[in-house]
């Protein structure tokens, strides 16, 4: 008996440990994480500015070797199951980190980087809805000041850029003084600020981004076209991040027979349903929303009802909003919706929409004609969903997020020509473990996977 107590109480120690070490890490991460435009991974951030100065980097090297020497000292093979999958998912975590600084360091490699770290960091504030009070009308400020300085590391830390990379960002860049005073005129009613603070942090942010896509633009000839990271950084990614046993060329393989499949089931489809009437565009945004909310809660019922999963009625409601003029003036530059965060579970998640119309692009228009797909996808039991349990829990790190990922050919009733059809399997709910999806920057070595 003393022996199996001294074991229990051996054990109970290094799993404190491995809390401990969890929080350390998570609370450093809140500080270091870069921002992405993806919007599964955001997290409550201190604020203040941001540093990507070398100096910064090598200080986050440093704090990395720490929390691996931490982890590894820990020996798992006593504990139970559920506290061996938290082990590796913070193991997963660090070597997300390790991928970020060393193996693809976007730091030193991508310019668009710099502009998550920038014009990214201000849309994710503003997409938490408004007013906004004098808290965070500040950190919106901040974020704008800030740009300038992080732009600059940007420069100095650039170290012969893809040129594929370097395109993209001067694209995106395109005519973005306009775009921020837009922003900055719309947004100057909704907070706090002055109008001449804003407007000078804005003038500058802009100045410094027009020289930044001046500067990449000048580089562009002499800049290389490569842009893999080769297989090892794959290995490493899938083996350590994704903690997947495949190889890339097994991906390869498994991608091109669910192609093949997706294909073939919507030539099924379309040629099945080839006289159904097409569906119809909501017919104005107060429609639409009104739609999206009464089919969200028959979303939660049919759940329910068919025993497929419970929805705690704490969990507030995936809804649609009008996108206000400041956000809509950023587009492109992060998701335009909000899945709150573990200090505001009491309010709903919003997805931001513009006015229902046949110009939209395919998704949003096809959105725009029935709501369910992207509810499924992004709310209930999609990813604000998955979110919220584990928020409500303290333990949104360490948590296997269970990822509906409804494919659009054959969950919607829906094909890109406009008919409707119902595919085989089609009411089905495809259910997948992502471990690597709770850990931030959600980014496979060289294409970005969607959200």
């Amino acid at each position: 008996m003393f022996l199996i107590a001294l074991l229990l109480g051996n054990a109970s120690a290094t799993t404190a440990s491995l809390d401990k070490l969890a929080n350390d890490f998570w609370a450093w991460r809140g500080k270091y994480a870069p921002f992405t435009d993806d919007d599964v991974n955001r997290i409550e951030r201190p604020s203040g500015p941001r540093d990507w100065s070398r100096a910064s980097i090598d200080k986050q090297r440093q704090d990395l070797a720490e929390f691996e020497g931490r982890w590894k000292k820990l020996d798992p093979t006593a504990w139970s199951i559920p506290q061996q999958v938290d082990y590796r998912l913070i193991g997963s975590a660090l070597a997300r980190v390790r991928w970020e600084l060393d193996i693809n360091p976007r730091w030193k490699r991508d310019p668009n980087f710099y502009i998550a770290q920038t014009l990214t960091a201000v849309v994710e504030a503003l997409t938490v809805p408004g007013p906004y009070d004098a808290a965070r009308s500040r950190e919106i400020l901040t974020r704008l000041e800030n740009i300038p300085s992080i732009l600059q590391q940007g420069a100095d830390n650039l170290d012969k850029p893809p040129a594929p990379f370097a395109t993209v960002a001067i694209q995106a860049l395109e005519n973005i003084r306009p775009r921020l005073r837009q922003m900055a005129n719309a947004l100057l009613k909704s907070t706090t600020l002055k109008e001449q603070e804003l407007t000078s942090a804005t003038d500058r942010a802009a100045d410094a981004l027009e020289k930044f896509r001046q500067e990449l633009h000048q580089k562009l000839p002499s800049l290389p076209n490569e842009t893999a990271l080769g297989r090892d950084a794959y290995v490493f990614f899938l083996k350590n991040v994704a903690l997947m046993l495949y190889s890339p060329e097994d991906l390869l393989a498994m991608g091109k027979q669910e192609w093949n499949r997706v294909v073939a089931f919507e030539a099924f489809e379309k040629n099945r349903n080839k006289d159904v009437r097409p569906l119809k565009i909501a017919s104005g945004i107060d429609s639409w929303i009104k739609d999206a909310a009464q089919k969200e809660l028959q979303i939660r019922q049919f759940l329910q009802d068919r025993d497929i999963l419970t929805v705690p009625s704490w969990i507030q409601h995936y809804t649609l909003r009008p996108m206000p003029e400041y956000l809509r003036a950023l587009q492109g530059f992060g998701e335009m919706d909000d899945f709150t965060s573990p200090s505001r579970l009491n309010q709903n998640c919003i997805r931001y929409v513009p006015e229902p119309s046949g110009k939209l692009g395919y998704f949003w228009e096809a959105t725009a004609e029935d709501p369910r797909p992207i509810t499924v996808h992004e709310g209930i039991p999609g990813h604000y969903f998955q979110l919220c349990p584990a928020r409500g829990s303290g333990r949104e790190t360490c948590a296997w997020r269970v990822h509906t990922r409804t494919s659009r050919k054959i969950s919607t009733g829906k094909s890109p020509n406009g008919r409707r059809y119902r595919a085989p399997g089609g009411d089905r709910l495809f259910h997948g473990s992502r471990p690597s999806d709770h850990v931030p920057n959600r980014q496979t070595p060289d294409r970005k996977v969607s959200g």
